[in-house]
């Protein structure tokens, strides 16, 4: 029987959510997000669970989206972008604390996804971006996320950039709590993670759950919804066409003057 895409665990009050696609660097796929969604369903549901880690296998935490997704249009693009956006707002929505732990590449949604946790450890290998506008598409869950958590005029840059964020970098800008070396032992940052949400564990339910909804409240609904439909429509242009073309013959892209 073939293990799933995405694993659970529940080990001492601790929900231990772990994405499984090693091969294609856990790219947010359709089957992906499904398991995703049900994983995250099982952990809700289970009282007995205080704190969240989602974490990934092989050497990347995750590639980002489906580029296949590409060939959908705009009715297929629009529901493949609700489906991933309504990941990561599963995540920030969970009354319980997340915390990701981040070893590699976090490219595209797989930084989106770290973003939606409400703490993230990285490796001092981590390596966040967002190259979506050079394939010709844009970032939709950090159009409106991204500017609240590192200011309005480095989020732009990080966007229309596309630059990698070292996780050195990434703490100074505030979207890792914690870098941890983990290049003599391969267990320190599952270990560093661990501990991280055991100190939550052991907070008073209701008074975590209350800091999280609060901190949480200036969630932009609307903004949100705005910006996904935008991303969404990306999907019938010959900027992402084009894009795909470029990224499947492995050369820069030349975008029409749409």
């Amino acid at each position: 029987m073939a293990e799933s895409l995405v694993m659970v665990e529940v080990r001492d009050r601790i929900g231990f959510v772990t994405l499984n696609d090693p091969g294609r660097r856990n790219a947010l796929g359709p089957d992906l997000l499904a398991s995703l969604g049900a994983a995250w369903a099982q952990i809700e549901q289970d009282r007995s669970v205080r704190a969240v880690v989602l974490r990934a296998t092989g050497s990347d935490f995750c590639a980002g989206g489906d580029i296949a997704t590409f060939d959908l249009g705009v009715g297929g693009g629009r529901e493949y972008v609700y489906e991933t956006i309504g990941a990561f707002r599963r995540i920030e929505h969970c009354r319980k604390p997340v915390v990701a732990s981040v070893r590699g590449r976090a490219l595209g949604g797989g930084f989106e996804l770290a973003m939606a946790c409400d703490l993230v450890v990285a490796s001092a290998d981590a390596r966040f971006a967002l190259p979506e506008l050079s394939v010709g598409a844009v970032p939709a869950f950090a159009l409106v996320r991204l500017g609240e958590i590192v200011g309005r005029s480095r989020a732009k840059q990080i966007a229309w950039s596309g630059r990698r964020v070292d996780a050195v970098e990434a703490q100074g800008l505030g979207l890792v709590c914690t870098v941890v070396d983990d290049s003599l032992d391969d267990s320190a940052l599952d270990d560093a993670t661990e501990q991280q949400a055991r100190q939550l564990v052991e907070l008073p339910r209701i008074a975590a759950e209350t800091v999280k909804a609060a901190f949480n409240r200036e969630i932009a609904d609307r903004a949100l919804f705005e910006s996904t439909t935008t991303a969404a429509m990306l999907w019938g242009t010959e900027g992402i066409a084009e894009g795909r073309r470029a990224f499947y013959e492995k050369r820069p892209p030349r975008f029409p003057d749409e």
